[in-house]
């Protein structure tokens, strides 16, 4: 009854309340594993690398901004994270606006912007791991 308890979680806003009800004092994580996959997805598919040639200079800084997201994290500094993300967003909407964005380029950009909402929606969760 009185023993701590760690949950760790992919970030389902429902479960937090559930943990608390069953015992107050627990303690409720978000697991990095699921925090990795979210950004694999941008990095191994390399959707980032989908905008051409054109805009080498933009993949370039696109993806070194990404590694240093995924450091931030690891680090549990979700401030200079989402600030981070919010650079991504403004490179790739640049792009957008220049020019008539490809099917894998929006949906980069989609990626991108569910990644910043995830964090934001976990970011009391995540920790120094």
């Amino acid at each position: 009854m009185n023993q701590q308890i760690t949950f760790l979680s992919d970030g389902d806003d429902k479960l937090p309340k559930l943990i608390s009800y069953l015992n107050p004092d627990t303690q409720y994580l978000l697991d990095w594993f699921y925090i990795t996959m979210r950004i694999r997805i941008i990095l191994i598919k390399q959707m980032v690398r989908g905008l051409g040639r054109k805009y080498q200079q933009i993949q370039e800084d696109s993806l070194k901004q990404i590694k240093r997201i995924k450091c931030y994290l690891w680090h549990g500094n979700v401030f200079m994270v989402l600030e981070l993300i919010d650079l991504v967003i403004d490179i790739l909407e640049i792009v957008q606006l220049d020019d008539k964005a490809s099917k894998e380029f929006n949906k980069l950009l989609k990626i991108v912007r569910e990644l910043e909402s995830y964090i934001s929606n976990n970011e009391s969760y995540i920790p120094n791991y």
